[in-house]
């Protein structure tokens, strides 16, 4: 069955939203502020985006946060906790800490040092994903080329 015309928009518009989220995910993001990219009330942006997405704006965008600050602190070892929580959009050490620790179930120094080789993955628990992951676990990944063209004129 085809998704009629409103459905379609509001999925477009609650898309426009995910953009911005995730375009500057430091950014301060009142629900308000989103509410007004998708073209709709306050009240009537929560439940069209909690329809779409699952979830809240809030519960999205602090998860959100969260996972690219659990990434950040896995691969930027240059960078301390409090510049990651920073660049997250978290505006305390103590919230962000707060946060991570109920999100993973540990603490953001802790999560930096655990050796994820000893720890098998939750997604691993699906035998196709992880036929998956075994065979391409120690190939080497293709270096990517990336070619600048000249700016093209359309219309």
């Amino acid at each position: 069955m085809a998704q009629s015309n409103a459905t379609k928009q509001q999925q477009s518009r609650i898309n426009d939203v995910l953009y911005e989220i995730h375009r500057d995910i430091s950014a301060s993001l009142p629900a308000g502020y989103l509410a007004k990219i998708a073209a709709y009330s306050e009240q009537h942006f929560h439940r069209v985006f909690k329809h779409f997405i699952g979830e809240s704006v809030n519960v999205y965008i602090r998860r959100t946060r969260l996972e690219h600050a659990a990434n950040q602190l896995m691969f930027d070892h240059n960078s301390n906790v409090l510049s990651i929580a920073e660049k997250c959009g978290f505006v305390s050490l103590s919230s962000f800490s707060r946060a991570f620790k109920t999100q993973f179930g540990t603490t953001p120094g802790e999560w930096r040092t655990i050796d994820r080789d000893q720890i098998e993955a939750p997604y691993l628990s699906d035998p196709e994903v992880k036929s998956g992951y075994l065979r391409i676990q120690n190939k080497n990944l293709p270096v990517a080329n990336i070619v600048k063209l000249d700016d093209l004129h359309v219309a």
